[in-house]
């Protein structure tokens, strides 16, 4: 009986003190998004680092752990692997690592970033988008590049990026425009439109012509729609959905397409736009940005999206505090305190405030004001 009581309490004590324990508060501004085929898992980057969660949330667990910046992870078929972008070598160049963590391997080596987008429907080859053309001004171009390593292949022949491959792999679906900014609201010339191209880059035709921002196409897991992020239901930007089929005849005008129905709008986000939007191989979910946030939606007609909490267990890279010694010639300029016992002095473009006391005493131990 005495031990029954005594175990009784030790887990009554244990639940106590998980139960005082701060609560993890849900991250933000993780970013770029995807969804692994099953629609289980989502990969993104945070912190510099790519992270897989399950897609209903909680302690996401990381996959590359590394000091430089990685973006743009992109789940294989098969589910097994997330191709990335890493500038751990300088530029962004394409990498490929296990879903469960690993040794990365690099698949391109070119100066200019390379930017991942998609993989191809076997597997087989990396889609990623580059400005590594010679042409001027510079423009992003669509390339692939085989998994098992090798010479990347230029696919787009006039601007490319965004591409994602369809279902049977025998089209290709991207962004062509400026992109070089972003607007909210934009109307006009510059924006950016959805084209379709055949896989190996012929008989391209412009699938959109609204006069707004369209980004991010999804193809369905039919092939015969694509899912991307628009403003064309007025701003904010939001997930719509249009015929694959409905692309424009080569010498169409605007005026041709003046009673083309609008698409069919899958979100209705209003106070912050949808950006950077992924869909899952067997085209059941969409996991995309707004706001701070990442956000999950069912592709069924009049499903509501769902905010994911995502909880983030990490360390500092580096120290957040260093010690460096200044002297009189780093300071361009100061100001005291009214009682003169402070002063501010800009040292290298920044604030720092110090005792008058120390700075006499030669002594540099300074601090930001906040």
């Amino acid at each position: 009986m005495r031990r029954t009581t005594h175990a009784i309490l030790a887990v009554l004590a244990l639940a106590l003190l998980s139960n005082s324990l701060p609560a993890q508060e849900p991250i933000q501004m993780a970013r770029t998004p995807d969804i692994s085929p099953d629609g289980k898992l989502v990969a993104f980057s945070y912190l510099g680092d790519i992270w897989v969660v399950e897609t209903i949330g909680g302690k996401a667990r990381p996959v590359t752990v590394h000091r430089a910046h990685e973006i743009n992870p992109v789940f294989s078929p098969d589910g097994r692997s997330i191709a990335f972008s890493s500038n751990r070598h300088g530029s962004y160049n394409v990498f490929v690592i296990p879903v469960d963590s690993g040794k990365p391997k690099q698949l391109t080596f070119d100066s200019a970033n390379d930017h991942v987008t998609g993989w191809s429907p076997d597997g087989k080859a990396v889609l990623f988008a580059s400005s590594r053309s010679t042409s001027f001004p510079p423009s992003f171009e669509l390339y692939t590049v085989p998994v098992e390593g090798g010479m990347a292949r230029r696919v787009t022949a006039a601007e490319g990026r965004e591409g994602v491959f369809s279902p049977k792999g025998d089209r290709i679906a991207y962004v062509r425009g400026p992109g070089a900014w972003y607007r909210k609201g934009y109307r006009g010339s510059s924006n950016d439109d959805i084209w379709i191209c055949n896989a190996d880059g012929s008989n391209n035709r412009q699938l959109t012509t609204n006069n707004v921002q369209d980004n991010s196409p999804m193809w369905s897991a039919d092939g015969q729609s694509i899912y991307y992020v628009s403003e064309c239901h007025a701003t904010p930007a939001n997930i719509v959905r249009q015929s694959a089929d409905s692309t424009l005849p080569p010498g169409s005008v605007a005026a041709d397409t003046a009673e083309r129905p609008k698409p069919q709008q899958i979100t209705h986000h209003a106070d912050d736009a949808v950006r950077r939007a992924r869909i899952s191989a067997n085209g059941q979910w969409i996991v995309y940005e707004c706001g701070a946030d990442l956000w999950v939606v069912s592709t069924k007609d009049g499903a509501a999206p769902r905010k994911l909490a995502i909880e983030v267990h990490t360390d500092d890279k580096s120290n957040t505090e260093r010690v460096e010694t200044f002297t009189n010639a780093h300071a361009s300029e100061f100001a005291l305190s009214a009682d003169e016992k402070y002063a501010v002095l800009v040292i290298h473009g920044e604030l720092f405030l110090a005792h008058i006391s120390r700075l006499t005493a030669r002594c540099g131990a300074l601090r930001k004001p906040t």
